[in-house]
């Protein structure tokens, strides 16, 4: 496929879609179709148990399909395939032509039936297919990705859960089509759901996560009084009624190893004029056996004067028992870690990671890693992403970094984007403290491979 044929053509309409969509309005011109798809996809993705979701919609002129809607991979990879003909020879265009599902469990289904396909991704996975009318017309594709090494999906579960997404997607494209003015009729409303933009990507819901508490206080450091709303008095573990508010009260609630912690945070307020992440632990509810159990708290707060020159500390009080832990604890790792979102682009990297890539973070974040590493833009690099993505499997490879050294990666993906480790290594060291198939993956089979990767690098 060419690259003139592989992106679309034209800017998205405002209001509805259809080959005259420019002359037309919709009664809510901020209402665009990605958003009538996004929830019957996100279903397909968990229901089948997938990672990943897509929906192609045919083309104005109906000579291609175009991707719409793209959920738990990153458009990046998929940017060969934004636009593809009807008559090609890949899957989703053989579910679209034949207006039946589609379903290949593994990487050996999809060669036999789409060798083409599997040249081009190269990749374990099982992926299912099912056309989508409106008004018995065929108007697109709908598609999931899942693993094909983890737990097996049977297939007749498969199509089941694609039918009843696919069933909801029919609906609201026809609500969706109907508001187009002049769409009256079967006929006219398929004839207005088509599509020339450029794919947008929906997340997916993330699991559910423990929620950081965050209280409001106020601390009189005059006169040592304290009051804070019910978050702050509970993260204390006092309720309104028994907490009189005086500092001896708040020092009995904590660590009586941290209280120097609770001190020195007074000092700093009063020396500096505010109060910058000082942790101590607060009692908690006691354990099975009994003995006091404590959560650690972090202080953070900014002295102001009030009517009588009183220094008052407004400040909060956080449950640093999740997030901020976790992050300390990956700052103390000796590798380098960072974790890219679902498309791709850089959400966090500890100092060692920052050290190694010779990177500061402001300038990663947001941005795909090689596009601001120019040392990392490269094909064989991009292949490992792209494997990790689509098998949802761990990926190793090396790198040859400008300073010199050797740095080993390792891709651990997720459907809600990746975490990478990094670490220096030397090329003596490979054959001796690493498997084969740890760094280059299912597709090596000897150490002279491994060498000959180092070589290529």
């Amino acid at each position: 496929m060419d690259d003139a044929a592989a992106v679309p053509r034209g800017k998205r309409p405002a209001g509805g879609y259809g080959r005259d969509a420019e002359e037309i309005r919709t009664p809510h011109p901020e209402y665009r179709i990605e958003d009538v798809l996004a929830g019957p996809v996100v279903a397909a993705v968990r229901d089948t148990g997938g990672y990943g979701g897509l929906v192609y919609l045919r083309s104005r002129d109906r000579r291609s399909l175009v991707l719409c809607v793209v959920s738990g991979v990153p458009r990046s990879l998929l940017s060969p395939w934004w636009r593809i003909p009807v008559g090609g020879a890949l899957p989703t265009c053989e579910a679209y032509r034949r207006g039946e599902d589609l379903w290949l469990p593994d990487e050996r289904a999809t060669m036999l039936r789409f060798p083409q396909f599997t040249a081009a991704l190269p990749y374990s996975f099982a992926h299912a297919y099912h056309p989508v009318r409106v008004g018995g017309e065929k108007v697109g594709v709908l598609a999931v990705l899942r693993s094909a090494t983890r737990e097996r999906a049977a297939e007749q579960s498969v199509r089941a859960a694609l039918h009843a997404a696919g069933s909801d997607m029919e609906e609201r494209l026809t609500e969706f089509a109907r508001r187009i003015p002049g769409r009256e009729g079967a006929d006219a409303v398929a004839y207005g759901i088509d599509y020339d933009d450029q794919p947008v990507n929906v997340r997916l819901p993330t699991p559910p996560a423990r929620a950081v508490e965050v209280g409001i206080l106020e601390w009189d450091l005059d006169s040592d009084r304290w009051s804070g709303d019910d978050d702050a008095l509970s993260l204390l573990g006092v309720t309104r009624a028994e907490f009189g508010g005086t500092m001896a009260e708040v020092e009995d609630r904590v660590s009586p190893e941290d209280l120097h912690e609770l001190r020195a945070s007074r000092r700093e307020a009063e020396d500096t004029g505010q109060v910058r992440a000082r942790h101590f632990r607060v009692l908690d509810e006691p354990d099975d056996d009994g003995r006091n159990r404590y959560r650690p708290v972090e202080l953070w707060g900014h002295v102001v004067r009030v009517e009588g020159a009183a220094r008052i500390l407004m400040g909060a009080l956080v449950d640093a028992a999740g997030g901020v832990n976790a992050a300390e604890a990956a700052e103390r790792l000796p590798d380098g870690l960072f974790s890219l979102d679902q498309d791709g682009r850089v959400v966090y990297a500890n100092r060692r990671c920052q050290e190694l890539m010779g990177s500061e973070l402001e300038r990663l974040l947001g941005h795909h890693p090689w596009e601001v590493l120019p040392w990392l833009d490269d094909p064989a690099y991009e292949d490992r992403y792209r494997a990790a993505m689509l098998t949802q499997e761990p990926v190793s490879y090396l790198v040859h970094a400008p300073d010199g050294a050797w740095l080993g990666f390792v891709l651990y993906p997720g459907v809600h984007g990746l975490t990478g480790r990094v670490f220096r290594t030397a090329r003596s060291q490979l054959s001796l403290s690493w498997g084969v198939e740890t760094f280059l993956g299912p597709h090596a089979n000897s150490t002279d491979a491994m060498v000959d990767q180092v070589d290529d690098l």
